[in-house]
């Protein structure tokens, strides 16, 4: 498949999210309807707003989030048997690695930015988040792309969550690579069983 091609179906399952307070990114995790975003985008708010592509609105129910990684798990009733775009949760991906960011910056669906992992093993702490291991990109990153994914071109693959840009260099963002979360979603989506 077309890069294109291969983007414009993974957009057909990243979502924006949004709170009384905040605005984000969120995307497809799997066939039981849950979705993965970022923890800070939904910390503290009890309603929390699902967009899809088409404009229609759904309620996300929180099942878990740590501050340890940044990442939360909705639920939205309204996804089960969808199908979320393919993921690879095991490889490690290496610098120079061309990479699409996907989200709702600033309220605007479906943007993709183009980049390269630059670095892969970066250990940040920003306000209560803590992250290990982030892949470093230059793929812009823009306030609302937190919680949308990464894609790998070659593999046509989600491969991260998009978590933050550099405050003092925009153009460089971070993501929280899956093979370092995979166990860590699997326990959120269980948390508030």
């Amino acid at each position: 498949m077309q890069i294109e091609e291969a983007i414009e179906r993974a957009q057909e399952t990243v979502y924006t999210i949004s709170t009384e307070h905040e605005q984000g990114s969120g995307f497809l995790y799997n066939e039981d309807g849950l979705v993965l975003t970022s923890s800070h985008v939904i910390s503290g708010q009890e309603y929390i707003s699902v967009e899809d592509k088409d404009g229609n609105l759904y309620e996300g129910k929180l099942k878990g989030s740590s501050d340890y990684m940044d990442v939360a798990v909705l639920e939205v009733e309204e996804f089960k048997g969808l199908e979320p775009f393919p993921r690879e949760d095991e490889r490690v991906f290496d610098s120079g690695e061309e990479v699409v960011a996907l989200g709702s910056p600033q309220g605007v669906s479906n943007t993709a930015t183009s980049g390269n992992i630059t670095n892969t093993d970066l250990n940040l702490t920003i306000d209560q988040y803590e992250y290990e291991d982030l892949y470093e990109i230059s793929a812009n990153i823009e306030e609302g792309n937190s919680g949308g994914p990464l894609l790998a071109k070659k593999d046509q693959r989600l491969i991260a969550i998009n978590a933050a840009k550099n405050i003092d260099d925009p153009s460089i963002g971070y993501s929280v690579p899956f093979y370092k979360i995979d166990d860590l979603i699997e326990q959120l989506a269980m948390e508030n069983e």
